[in-house]
C-alpha cells in the first residue's frame, strides 16, 4: 500500500510542468519500483502453496517485463508527428505533452486500482504474519481458500516448521538495517555496486 501511495505521488509530480518537480516524481517512481521488487516476490512466496512457489515466483519477472513493454507500446501508439516530414499534417490543437501525461498517469491508475483491490478483496496478511499474530481464525479462512480442508491444519503446522528451519540460516541477516547495508565494510560494497548498476 505504501508503494502504491509512492507511485501515486510520484506520478502526479511528473505531470507538473517543472523540471525539478518532474525529477523528484521520477525518483519516487524509482523508490516504488525498488519496493515492488522486494515486497512482491516476498508476498508471493509467503502466500503461494509450497508446491507452486517456483512457478508463481516467476510471475514477478514476467510482470516486470510486461511493465517494460507497455510504455514502448504506448510510445508506438502515440507516436509524435515528425515536423520535418512534408507529408505530415499537424493539427493546430496538437499537444505534444499529452502522450507524456498519458504515459505517466497510467501507473497512477494501476496503483489506485491495486490499492482498491488490496482494501476490498486481497485484504489478508501473509500466513506467516497471521500465525505470528495468533490470528488463527483468519489464517484458517485464508488457507481454506488455497488448500483442501483436510490438509489445512497440516499446512498451518508446516508454516512454523519452515520458518524455524530458515531462521537459523538468516539469523545474521535479520538485524541488518539500511545504515549498516550502506556503511558497513562487510556489506557496503555489494550494496553500492547494486545501487549503481540499478541506475543503468
Amino acid at each position: 500500500m505504501l508503494m502504491n501511495l509512492t507511485v501515486i505521488i510520484g506520478g502526479l509530480l511528473t505531470l507538473v510542468d517543472n523540471v525539478t518537480i518532474f525529477i523528484i516524481g521520477r525518483a519516487l517512481y524509482g523508490i516504488a519500483a525498488g519496493g515492488y521488487s522486494v515486497f512482491c516476490p516476498k508476498y508471493i512466496s509467503e502466500v503461494s502453496p509450497s508446491e507452486l512457489k517456483g512457478p508463481l515466483g516467476c510471475l514477478t519477472q514476467i510482470c516486470i517485463t510486461f511493465g517494460i513493454i507497455v510504455p514502448y507500446t504506448l510510445g508506438v501508439i502515440f507516436e509524435a508527428p515528425n515536423p520535418q516530414d512534408k507529408n505530415t499534417v499537424i493539427d493546430e490543437d496538437y499537444n505534444p505533452n499529452l502522450e507524456i501525461y498519458i504515459l505517466f498517469a497510467f501507473p497512477v491508475v494501476l496503483a489506485v486500482l491495486q490499492s482498491f483491490l488490496m482494501v476490498t478483496i486481497f485484504k489478508y496478511d501473509t500466513p506467516q504474519v497471521m500465525k505470528q499474530n495468533n490470528d488463527y481464525v483468519s489464517l484458517r479462512e485464508f488457507m481454506s481458500k488455497i488448500y483442501h480442508p483436510l490438509v489445512v491444519q497440516k499446512k498451518i503446522d508446516e508454516l512454523g516448521n519452515n520458518q524455524h528451519d530458515t531462521s537459523a540460516v538468516s539469523e545474521d541477516i535479520k538485524d541488518i538495517g539500511y545504515g549498516e547495508a550502506c556503511c558497513s565494510p562487510q556489506y557496503s560494497r555489494a550494496s553500492w555496486v547494486g545501487c549503481t548498476l540499478a541506475i543503468f
